[in-house]
């Protein structure tokens, strides 16, 4: 069974060190914000998170929130495929209907 996306980054947090790394400990904040979740929030199952507005995440919320220098969705992705982030493809998603253009990682 799979563990939520929760534990799993505080899994793959404290694992890297005892430290965790600044990029996972603010993406997990970011994602747990209600202020955030317009753009960016877990999804139905807490198995991974889901960026719906790719836009509004790059304007209000990569470099307000220390997530990349600069507004760029690409340098994010690099950023999540370094901590082995996999982007959900919309044919492997458990909510049949759920919009194609969204970004879904787990």
């Amino acid at each position: 069974m799979l563990k939520s996306r929760s534990q799993s980054l505080s899994s793959a947090a404290s694992e890297a060190s005892s430290q965790p790394n600044s990029f996972i400990r603010n993406l997990y904040s970011v994602v747990n914000d209600p202020v955030n979740h317009t753009v960016i929030r877990w999804s139905n199952d807490g198995c991974s998170f889901v960026i719906p507005d790719q836009a509004a995440f790059a304007n209000n919320i990569l470099q307000q929130q220390n997530l990349a220098t600069h507004k760029n969705n690409a340098s994010f992705i690099r950023q999540l495929n370094k901590y082995q982030f996999k982007k959900v493809k919309a044919s492997e998603r458990c909510q049949p209907g759920e919009p194609v253009r969204e970004l879904r990682f787990y």
